[in-house]
C-alpha cells in the first residue's frame, strides 16, 4: 500500500478533479456526477458513509481513494499495439 501522507493540496485537488471529470463532471464541484457511481460514495458499500462524511471523518481513506483512482480507457482512441505503461 502506497503512503499518501506527503500527498500536498493542489495534488490532492488536481486528481479528485481528474477523477469527478472522469466521471461526467458538469461545472463545478461534482455536479453531473451520480453519487452511486463515485468512489468517494460509499453508502452503497455497507459502510453508510457519504463523501463529505468520509472527507471529515476517515480523510486516509478519503485520501487513497482519490490518489489511487485509475481514468477510464476509451479503448477506441487507443492506437494499436500502444505499450501499456508501468503502473508505479
Amino acid at each position: 500500500m502506497k503512503n499518501y501522507d506527503n500527498v500536498t493540496a493542489k495534488e490532492l485537488h488536481d486528481k479528485k478533479m481528474e477523477m469527478l471529470n472522469d466521471l461526467g463532471r458538469i461545472g463545478g464541484g461534482c455536479n453531473g456526477v451520480y453519487c452511486i457511481n463515485c468512489p468517494l460514495d460509499n453508502t452503497n458499500n455497507g459502510k453508510n458513509i457519504s463523501c463529505v462524511n468520509l472527507e471529515a471523518e476517515h480523510f486516509d481513506e478519503y485520501v487513497k481513494i482519490i490518489m489511487e483512482y485509475e481514468p477510464k480507457v476509451d479503448w477506441e482512441k487507443v492506437e494499436v499495439d500502444t505499450r501499456r505503461r508501468n503502473a508505479n
